[in-house]
């Protein structure tokens, strides 16, 4: 019977460990924002490694994304630029038409769907994609 205590009490001291850890805790690295247009559902992308095109830029420990209406974005970044960000959250605003962003940001970190790809170990056709539609698998 000491022993089932026991080892019950040791199950909930890992799992309550294991919420703050995983969960509840502050991210320290830098955010992802998305600012996206009114209404837009769909996938995001973004291809990295593209000459001429522009960095991606850490502002206020944050990069911030506005994804026009293809939701196609382009960067001479690499990808492993958003590895390197180590933990952080993903936050949502949406802009309006005249490209005014909301105030309220939206954490979706435990919603989003999200991957990367590459051809051939060619860097510049090095791709990730968001999805923040939960009603929808995955992109194409």
């Amino acid at each position: 019977m000491v022993k089932k205590k026991l080892l019950i009490i040791v199950i909930l001291c890992v799992g309550l460990l294991s919420y703050f850890y995983l969960y509840d805790r502050k991210a320290p690295g830098v955010d992802e924002v998305f600012l996206l247009p009114e209404g837009f559902q769909g996938c995001i992308y973004i291809f990295h490694n593209q000459p001429g095109e522009e960095e991606l830029k850490i502002v206020d420990n944050q990069v911030v994304y506005e994804v026009p209406e293809n939701g196609r974005i382009v960067t001479s970044s690499p990808q492993n630029f958003l590895v390197n960000l180590g933990w952080h959250k993903i936050y949502v605003k949406y802009t309006n038409e005249e490209g005014a962003a909301s105030q309220e940001m939206k954490d979706v970190t435990a919603l989003y769907r999200g991957g990367t790809s590459t051809i051939n170990i060619d860097k510049t056709t090095e791709k990730s994609w968001y999805l923040f539609d939960t009603s929808t698998e995955t992109c194409q």
